[in-house]
């Protein structure tokens, strides 16, 4: 998934038109740009070390409050027998 950011500039530029009247001209700029790719970097850095090492991660994604660390406490102390960790 990409997001991209976009931006739309508009600016006026005056001029002299005939019988010395101003005229203005509106201009649009469109710029896009991919606002997470210094992120998608590093996920990929992360994703290869991680891979290299063996190691499992998970990646809670939840609103405040929903119990991720409740969730994730509970988990650890019942796997502690089973799985190593640090």
């Amino acid at each position: 998934m990409k997001l991209f950011s976009k931006t739309k500039n508009k600016f006026q530029t005056p001029s002299i038109g005939s019988n010395s009247q101003i005229v203005s001209q509106v201009h649009s700029l469109e710029i896009e740009k991919d606002i997470l790719q210094n992120n998608q970097v590093l996920a990929a850095r992360n994703r290869g070390y991680f891979e290299a090492k063996n190691i499992f991660t998970l990646n809670l994604v939840s609103s405040p409050g929903s119990g991720k660390t409740s969730i994730l406490e509970r988990t650890l102390s019942n796997l502690k027998s089973e799985i190593p960790f640090l």
